[in-house]
C-alpha cells in the first residue's frame, strides 16, 4: 500500500513532465487524473501541487541552483520536476508537515525509477529545512528568503515572484516599486473560487 497522498504527488509529477514536453497543464492534469482514480482530497492535492509548481517554477529553480551541485536546467528532467514537487510543498504548503513532504518525495523517487537518486532528493530537501528552520512554523513566509537575489531590480522582482524578466521590467516601468511588488505578488496568487447558481436549473 502506498503512503497517503503518494498517488496524488505522482500525478502532479507526471503533469510537470508532460508540460515540460509541451503539453497544456489542464489537459495533462485531466489525463493523469483519469488514469489514476482517487479520492476528492487527493485530486485537490494533485491539482494544487501541479499548478502551484508550474506557477512558481522560477523560485523553485532558484532553490535548486542554491542547494544543488548542478544548476536546475542541467538536472535530469525527472529529478528536476520531482524536486519541484518536494520544494513546493516545503515552501508553499503550510498544511503539509515538512517530514511528510520529504519522505513522500523520497518514496516517489524510489517508485518512479530514481531509486539511485533518492539520497539526493532527501539531502537537498533536508538542506532547505536546515537553511530555513522557519518552514517548520505555521505562518506563510517569503519563499525566496535565503536566496541570493540579483542586484538588478527587474531580475530580482522576477525571481521573487516567479515572473519572466520582460514582465518584471514592464511592471517597474509602469508602476512605482511598491505597486509593482503588489502586482507581481498577485500575478501568481491562486484566485478565490466563486460559484453562481443557475436558477433556471437548480435552486440554492
Amino acid at each position: 500500500t502506498s503512503a497517503p497522498g503518494l498517488d496524488a504527488r505522482e500525478v502532479a509529477w507526471q503533469v510537470l513532465l508532460a508540460v515540460a514536453a509541451g503539453a497544456y497543464a489542464d489537459a495533462a492534469l485531466e489525463r493523469q487524473l483519469s488514469r489514476m482514480p482517487m479520492a476528492p482530497q487527493d485530486r485537490a492535492l494533485a491539482t494544487e501541487l501541479a499548478y502551484g509548481a508550474i506557477r512558481m517554477r522560477r523560485v523553485l529553480d532558484g532553490w535548486l541552483d542554491a542547494l544543488g551541485r548542478i544548476r536546475a536546467e542541467k538536472q535530469p528532467p525527472k529529478l528536476r520536476w520531482l524536486l519541484h514537487i518536494g520544494l513546493y510543498q516545503l515552501l508553499f504548503c503550510r498544511r503539509i508537515p515538512p517530514a511528510a513532504a520529504v519522505s513522500t518525495s523520497v518514496s516517489l523517487a524510489q517508485r518512479g525509477g530514481l531509486g539511485r537518486l533518492a539520497a539526493v532528493v532527501n539531502g537537498l530537501l533536508r538542506a532547505l529545512l536546515r537553511q530555513r528552520p522557519d518552514l517548520e512554523g505555521d505562518q506563510p513566509l517569503e519563499p525566496w528568503r535565503g536566496l541570493a537575489l540579483p542586484e538588478d531590480p527587474a531580475r530580482s522582482l522576477a525571481l521573487r515572484h516567479s515572473l519572466p524578466d520582460w514582465l518584471a521590467q514592464e511592471l517597474l516601468q509602469w508602476l512605482p516599486p511598491e505597486a509593482a511588488e503588489r502586482f507581481a505578488r498577485h500575478c501568481n496568487t491562486a484566485p478565490p473560487l466563486d460559484l453562481r447558481v443557475q436558477s433556471g436549473r437548480i435552486d440554492r
